[in-house]
């Protein structure tokens, strides 16, 4: 009986021995787009210099950092269910599995996207459309992983937009512009701006200018030029038959690069060094 006993408390022994030397996990993203990199991680509680890891017919040496935690770059050049494993001194520490789709289906959402909003001329349900899309890629093609990538898309990917502090001060900021540019306009104080321009600009070149010279003078906030800038001037272009497309590319250049200069704008850039490039990507 105490032979019996003895064995038995060895084998929990070897049992509880092998469960904490196999103390490593691989993270890894959802997925993997064919022929671009991506970083592959793995936690371990042993220590250990380093390990090897095998991915389709090749070898990384993957070497810890401060942390403990080794990470790595690498690339699939095909498609398909991929096998990662880590190795130690000839003993497997973890294994995980990833999809590889091709790299190009990551471009068809915001092209679907942008498709869609020219032709319906409505950008909520284009870019609804755009998120569902890039949801249900993650997904192997099926009715159910389309499914899946509609209820993803809201309770996953949009809630973690909207959860997101900057994100959400962006968007209340462009709600409350967009609401004092909706009751300027019912007041009628759009409609006599632009009959004051109208009366100064008589040309399409005084048209441009005007535009120009307003985007330089809502210099707070490029939200902000955007909304009061374009809403403002649509009705003098529409009158001196200057194109939507000139419109938009006069607002666009002059609610951005200039802001940078002022003092008084609402952000600043987070690198001194790069102010000239995030000038208005500052949030």
């Amino acid at each position: 009986m105490e032979a019996v006993i003895n064995r038995f408390l060895g084998f929990i022994f070897f049992l509880a021995y092998t469960g904490s030397s196999i103390g490593a996990e691989i993270i890894l993203p959802k997925l993997a787009l064919s022929e671009v990199p991506f970083e592959v991680m793995l936690n371990s509680d042993q220590n250990i210099e380093s390990v090897d890891l095998y991915y389709d017919d090749q070898v990384t040496q993957l070497i810890p950092d401060e942390e403990g935690v080794f990470s790595a770059n690498i690339q699939f050049d095909s498609t398909g269910q991929k096998e990662l494993s880590v190795v130690s001194s000839g003993s497997e520490l973890a294994s995980k599995q990833i999809r590889v789709i091709p790299g190009w289906i990551s471009i068809l959402p915001p092209l679907l996207a942008i498709i869609m909003a020219l032709l319906l001329r409505n950008v909520i349900p284009a870019l609804i459309a755009g998120i569902w899309f890039g949801a249900a890629a993650l997904y192997p093609l099926s009715l159910s992983g389309i499914f899946k990538g509609l209820l993803d898309g809201f309770q996953i990917y949009v809630v973690k937009a909207l959860s997101n502090e900057d994100h959400a001060a962006i968007i209340l900021f462009s709600m409350m512009i967009g609401g004092m540019v909706g009751i300027i306009t019912r007041n009628g104080g759009m409609n006599s701006i632009v009959m004051l321009l109208v009366s100064k600009a008589k040309t399409a070149i005084g048209g441009q200018v005007s535009v120009w010279l307003m985007g330089l003078m809502i210099f707070f906030d490029d939200y902000s030029n955007t909304l009061v800038v374009g809403n403002t001037a649509r009705p003098l272009t529409d009158h001196l038959k200057i194109s939507r497309e000139k419109l938009a590319y006069l607002v666009d250049s002059t609610s951005k690069l200039h802001r940078f200069k002022s003092i008084f704008a609402n952000c600043k850039p987070k690198h001194k060094h790069r102010l000239a490039f995030e000038s208005s990507w500052c949030w």
